[in-house]
């Protein structure tokens, strides 16, 4: 079976051309490494494994092609940070032992959760993509950096005792050593803003129809119509995020000029108003 037409212009426009980010995000991993990097996805397998959460195909191979590049990211930030040296030489250890590149199999999850690990059989990293609609993967980059710090970790026994392999004996240990008392923790003297980890693609963002169903956070919108003109102000309390919307507005204000619905008529206008940023 060949795949659809919009997957094959999405591998090539997201895949295979040297300035997409994926490419680009593979040689700043090779710069840094200083081996080859070899990443080949077999796109017909995860179309069809994955072809029933998307009914966009293209959407489909950019979303896992942003999975790919946010990996890279995410390898290249700790082979680059000294703080991970001895990391980094384990990593090099293993790809000088079993190959002269650096490998990655991108394979689709048996759940809805992205997941990494380092295989010996596959000579190399895995990258599991989830069975789901993710359309913001950079979402991950913490989690593929956890994961990826913690792959060469040698399975350590727990230290609890499982309840169903306990016997009278066993338990009467339980308790017997003397625990630490943990100190106690200083109280917060005021709300700490969170940090911002990623900012959407407005180039991979859901359609208008599906983006409005979630409602929006610290977003305020304001209009005001008059003869013939229409004003829409937008305030909010991260100026990059206004950034984002305004990219993202202008892309899809000229898709669709037969739409007839309230949010394009509010979409026609948006692209006069004001970006207040609060």
């Amino acid at each position: 079976m060949s795949l659809p037409l919009k997957a094959k212009v999405s591998i090539r426009d997201n895949w295979e051309k040297p300035e997409c980010r994926a490419q680009e995000s593979m040689k700043k991993l090779k710069d840094v490494l200083g081996l080859d990097v070899y990443c080949e996805p077999q796109w017909q397998i995860l179309v069809s494994e994955l072809g029933s959460f998307w009914e966009d195909k293209g959407e489909l191979v950019s979303s896992v092609a942003f999975f790919v590049h946010v990996w890279f990211e995410a390898l290249t930030e700790l082979l680059d940070d000294e703080a991970h040296e001895a990391w980094t030489d384990t990593v090099l250890t293993k790809v000088r032992e079993l190959t002269s590149r650096l490998n990655l199999a991108v394979e689709v999850s048996e759940n809805q959760r992205p997941s990494t690990k380092w295989s010996d059989a596959q000579l190399g990293f895995i990258l599991y993509i989830p069975k789901d609609l993710i359309h913001q993967p950079a979402q991950y980059f913490g989690l593929f950096k956890e994961q990826l710090l913690e792959c060469f970790e040698e399975n350590r026994p727990s230290k609890t005792l499982p309840i169903h392999s306990t016997t009278g004996d066993e338990w009467a240990d339980v308790g017997a050593e003397d625990r630490e008392e943990e100190p106690a923790k200083p109280p917060q003297t005021g709300d700490k803003a969170p940090a911002v980890d990623y900012l959407p693609d407005p180039n991979t963002m859901p359609k208008p129809s599906a983006l409005f169903q979630q409602a929006p956070y610290h977003l305020f919108v304001y209009t005001s119509a008059s003869n013939r003109s229409c004003k829409i102000e937008i305030e909010c309390s991260h100026s990059q995020t206004l950034e984002v919307l305004a990219e993202y507005l202008k892309r899809w204000t000229k898709t669709n000029v037969n739409r007839v619905d309230k949010i394009w008529t509010y979409l026609q206008h948006i692209c006069c108003c004001n970006f207040e940023f609060g």
